[in-house]
């Protein structure tokens, strides 16, 4: 049965030039999973924002449950049917409180009490966040605020989640959770919509749709998206992805480094294996000598470093809320120095102290004890203008 359909729906933004949207025809039925890929600018998200009523189409139609989400009496039962998880989490915190934040759209709908209360224990249990429910949500890492706004919408127990970009805050521990419970709703009957970059991601779906200038040039399987067929490889035929310059799945590519079949959506594991018997049949050779990593090093190496680092953390500690009854700690004793000429990598997982160790280089934190040197000035002293 069709949940959302749209009939030549096109979009242009107030005092633009060109449309972001022209002539868009399809539907998406209950229980599918769906993948929306595209280059930037391609109008993603602007098409996932028809699908509940947040933007209305410039021409065309947009029907939800059958109903047009433009006429106010039929938005409130559209945004409820489809919930919409954005990019920027900060977006889509409305209160102080992780639970109450949860709750805020159940209470909306004018649930009992335990009612509410049974949603946002299952929604906060599902995301990870049990344990953070009464911390205030301005204390949240920047994947907690994901997770929170996730549970946000799992508390509405709609029809459809659109996940715009939703992972990509996320650690990759993290981000394995989340495409794992993606796959786990869809499972259960719950249609999925994620708007990615990231073809592995996209390959996980039932279905891709594929925009280009804001237009829709595929819909289909992601094995007829992404191509793979080694012959095909050889001869030069690009994949509707690689024709609007998307790359295919890793898994994709490796298959056709090693000349066997691409098979959409396979693990490393049975990759690995597949490739290792071809390489003990002696028909392939390393992609790269041991000469050509051993220059690539060296290259490396021969980078000019300074000796005086250009940042450094002198037994920094940092708490949010600090001396409250919510204080988190966020960092603890933290000593590291960071050279100039050297790209440098913070990982972690999320909530690990990775963003509050950033802001504290340029003083848009303020380290709870120890000191934070950037480029030779002390960061908290209050005299400096950074």
């Amino acid at each position: 049965m069709s949940l959302i359909e749209l009939i030549s729906a096109g979009y242009i933004y107030p005092e633009a030039s060109m449309a972001a949207l022209s002539d868009i025809s399809l539907e998406i039925r209950e229980g599918e999973y769906v993948a929306i890929v595209g280059n930037n600018g391609s109008g993603k998200s602007t098409l996932v924002r028809l699908f509940n009523g947040l933007r209305l189409p410039s021409s065309g139609t947009v029907r939800v449950d059958g109903m047009d989400p433009g006429l106010r009496v039929n938005l409130f039962h559209a945004r409820q049917r489809v919930a919409l998880v954005f990019q920027s989490p900060v977006d889509q915190i409305v209160s102080t409180c992780v639970e109450e934040d949860v709750a805020f759209g159940p209470s909306n709908l004018g649930l009992p009490r335990e009612e509410i209360e049974r949603r946002v224990d299952r929604a906060l249990a599902t995301v990870g966040l049990g344990a953070e429910r009464s911390r205030p949500t301005r204390s949240l890492s920047g994947g907690q605020q994901q997770k929170l706004a996730i549970a946000g919408s799992l508390a509405m127990e709609p029809e459809c989640i659109v996940f715009d970009e939703a992972t990509s805050m996320l650690d990759p521990g993290s981000k394995d959770v989340l495409l794992g419970l993606m796959d786990a709703l869809s499972a259960d009957g719950m249609a999925i919509v994620h708007v990615t970059h990231d073809m592995d991601d996209a390959a996980r779906a039932s279905r891709i749709i594929a925009l280009d200038n804001g237009r829709l040039v595929f819909d289909g399987k992601p094995g007829e998206f992404f191509g793979g067929s080694v012959a095909a490889s050889l001869a030069g035929t690009a994949s509707p992805a690689e024709a609007i310059g998307l790359k295919p799945p890793k898994a994709v590519q490796a298959a056709r480094i090693f000349g066997i079949e691409a098979r959409i959506g396979e693990g490393p594991r049975s990759l690995a294996e597949r490739a290792a018997a071809v390489l003990l049949d002696g028909k392939v050779q390393r992609a790269e000598s041991a000469t050509s990593a051993q220059a690539k090093a060296q290259a490396w190496e021969s980078v000019s470093v300074s000796d005086d680092p250009a940042f450094s953390y002198e037994d920094v500690s940092f708490s949010y809320l600090h001396g409250t009854a919510n204080e988190v700690k966020a960092l603890s004793d933290l000593s590291l120095k960071l050279p100039a000429g050297r790209r440098v990598a913070f990982v972690g997982a999320t909530g690990s102290g990775k963003s509050t160790a950033l802001q504290l280089l340029d003083a848009l934190l303020a380290p709870s004890s120890g000191r934070v040197i950037s480029l030779g000035k002390d960061t908290s002293d209050p005299s400096l203008d950074l």
